[in-house]
């Protein structure tokens, strides 16, 4: 295949967030960021002070963003085609970054693409699964505006840390899998506790001051605290409740006392994340963590 036919589009899909993705005949995923202000590079001239901060931002907005699709992707696969291959992950050291062939291709990404000499790039080997349907992609895009489009602050990077997790369970690096699970899901159940004790203090007629809310979300309140007392409010099932405490002990045994997670471990901590993702954002993905060896 030759270079200028390797980033040839062959499906485009427009997202409602200003978000483009496209599918390269190479197999590339390439994503058009230049409607999404937050991920848009800084072109100043002469540069700002802080561009190489301002540099980092957008590029992390980035990665995020495609880590986030990462997971979209995983759960489509898993829902309409049956099939998991395990999700993936990237880093900035991933990315190709390409306007046309006019302005030619860079980034360190390039250093992956395998090279025939004198021939052009040899494509990776297909899956003995084929190609990923259009629809399977068109899918993972309107999931993706969705995380996009969601009010929550934080919708974008706990969708993308539940990836990591994901992710990390085909690695074998299950302790990674279960402490970047937990932070997913200790943030979104400070999500449930701060909902749960402002509607508590309206309904007894009590101002909700900035006191009140520091105190909430100190010390004194832990995550197993407000497990317990949302799960005798009835606000968290009962069987949710005991997942949420099977993986934070196996969190906490791994943090404090370096003890090794299990594949059982790491399925758990991603499924709980999964599970809180759609009680406090109502986004329904569907995972399916794959752990092979190889003999």
């Amino acid at each position: 295949m030759e270079f200028r036919d390797f980033f040839s589009p062959v499906g485009r899909w427009s997202l409602e967030s200003g978000l483009s993705i496209e599918a390269t005949a190479g197999g590339f995923l390439g994503f058009d960021f230049t409607h999404l202000p937050s991920a848009v590079l800084p072109n100043d001239d002469p540069p700002a002070d802080n561009m190489l901060e301002l540099a980092i931002q957008a590029m992390r907005e980035r990665v995020q963003v495609i880590n986030a699709f990462a997971l979209c992707l995983h759960s489509a696969t898993v829902e309409f085609d049956k099939f998991s291959y395990g999700g993936f992950r990237i880093t900035h050291e991933d990315l190709v970054h390409y306007d046309d062939l006019r302005q030619g291709h860079g980034g360190p990404g390039m250093k992956h693409l395998p090279l025939i000499p004198l021939q052009g790039y040899l494509l990776p080997h297909p899956s003995r699964h084929g190609v990923v349907p259009a629809s399977t992609i068109e899918h993972a895009c309107k999931l993706l505006d969705s995380v996009l489009g969601c009010s929550h602050p934080k919708s974008l990077a706990l969708v993308a840390l539940t990836n990591h997790a994901l992710s990390a369970c085909k690695g074998h690096d299950f302790e990674l899998a279960v402490a970047s699970a937990w932070t997913a899901c200790e943030s979104l159940l400070q999500t449930l506790w701060d909902t749960y004790t402002h509607a508590q203090a309206t309904s007894h007629g009590l101002s909700v001051s900035k006191n009140r809310r520091a105190y909430w979300s100190g010390r004194d309140f832990t995550a197993s605290i407000i497990v317990e007392v949302m799960t005798l409010a009835g606000t968290i099932a009962p069987k949710l409740s005991i997942a949420i405490g099977e993986v934070r002990s196996r969190r906490n045994k791994w943090i404090h006392g370096v003890a090794a997670a299990s594949y059982q471990d790491a399925i758990a901590a991603v499924t709980l994340a999964r599970d809180l993702l759609h009680e406090v954002m109502d986004l329904d993905f569907k995972v399916a963590p794959s752990v092979g060896v190889s003999f």
